[in-house]
């Protein structure tokens, strides 16, 4: 854990079941900061309250790392990692996988790389019929 660098602004607040140390901005965390509430984590860039680009561990010991929509799902870009260290680092849509990105087992081995609809990998099969392809 990386605890936001010193500056006035730095401050201990409670929020809701947890504790905050970081920035904040009329009371509510806003600029960098830590928030701690159980066993969960959100480190990183926050925004009026709410984590927006940065690291989200949860109870389980999933790791997410990248900006979050006011959801609090990752959206855009990203990497998650569970607790038994199957990655997936790409594309997210909603807090699930969409579009490129490639999964990778405990051991570091892919599993799947190229496209992803729902959290599901796509995969395409080919027809081939008089010299043409037809997806």
């Amino acid at each position: 854990m990386v605890l936001p660098p010193p500056s006035s602004r730095i401050h201990t607040i409670r929020v809701g079941e947890g504790t905050y140390i970081g920035d904040t901005q009329h009371g509510v965390p806003h600029g960098q900061g830590l928030l701690i509430i159980g066993n969960e984590t959100w480190e990183g860039e926050f925004e009026t309250g709410r984590l927006a680009k940065g690291t989200y561990t949860n109870k389980r010991g999933t790791t997410e790392y990248g900006t979050f929509d006011r959801d609090g799902q990752l959206t855009g870009t990203g990497f998650r990692c569970n607790k038994k260290g199957e990655s997936y680092n790409g594309n997210f849509e909603n807090g699930v996988s969409n579009g490129d990105g490639v999964s990778k087992d405990a051991n570091g081995d892919t599993t799947h790389e190229g496209q992803w609809l729902d959290g599901e990998p796509v995969t395409k099969v080919f027809f081939f019929f008089s010299n043409r392809v037809h997806p």
